[in-house]
């Protein structure tokens, strides 16, 4: 009867700890996709998008941009980012010419798909950053937040995931200095400049001067996590 019970506590032990490892995954399973181009007759070259879920993130190598990857949330058929990058359609092709290639777009001479592993810190870190970045920063000459931009915000998290919305509900405490826990939201948004894992708030002190902006953020995000 002992050992049974010793059985039953290790084996309950086991599929908590396998559960969490599910829910919060090293890795991002996704699909690599890698295309050739050639302008015309001049040298080829390549782009690299990873595919998760409702977005694409497109490996940028470019010297004025903040990360050194571009995030994409999908809409309808179409991907759009929020600095100004051209919509991506998918399969290689932007609904503009490539920058840097003139006025015609590049012809694709070759393409591979293949199954990827993306690293999960780093996809949060870019959803999270985003998320602050056009939706939570705070402007005196910009005042981003209106009627029209809680609209675009609820279009975009609308097909969002669980963990998705995890994140970016943790985005909002984070932004007044919430002291973290979870090993994988430290992770994530240590990583975030804008975040100042020296305060440590509490979770009550944070809500109580949270602007009501951010409270409607959280609202939204709450009735989509049930």
């Amino acid at each position: 009867m002992k050992k049974q019970i010793v059985l039953t506590a290790f084996l309950l032990m086991t599929l908590h700890f396998t559960s969490h490892a599910a829910a919060t995954p090293d890795k991002i399973k996704c699909v690599k996709e890698t295309y050739t181009y050639q302008f015309d007759g001049g040298q080829p070259y390549k782009n690299v998008f990873y595919v998760i879920g409702n977005f694409v993130i497109f490996d940028l190598k470019w010297a004025w941009s903040k990360h050194d990857k571009l995030l994409f949330y999908k809409d309808e058929a179409y991907y759009h980012n929020d600095e100004g990058y051209p919509t991506y359609l998918g399969d290689g092709i932007w609904s503009e010419i490539v920058y840097g290639t003139g006025e015609y777009i590049p012809h694709i001479i070759d393409k591979q798909k293949e199954e990827f592993y993306f690293d999960a810190t780093e996809f949060y870190y870019l959803l999270v950053d985003d998320f602050y970045e056009f939706f939570l920063k705070e402007s005196e000459e910009d005042l981003r937040w209106d009627l029209r931009c809680l609209q675009i915000f609820i279009n975009r998290i609308e097909n969002f995931t669980k963990s998705e919305l995890r994140f970016l509900r943790n985005a909002i405490y984070a932004k007044y200095g919430y002291g973290f826990k979870s090993q994988d939201l430290v992770e994530v948004f240590s990583q975030c400049d804008w975040y100042d894992a020296e305060k440590k708030y509490s979770e009550w002190y944070v809500e109580d001067i949270m602007t009501e902006e951010d409270k409607s953020y959280l609202k939204l995000i709450r009735l989509l996590e049930k």
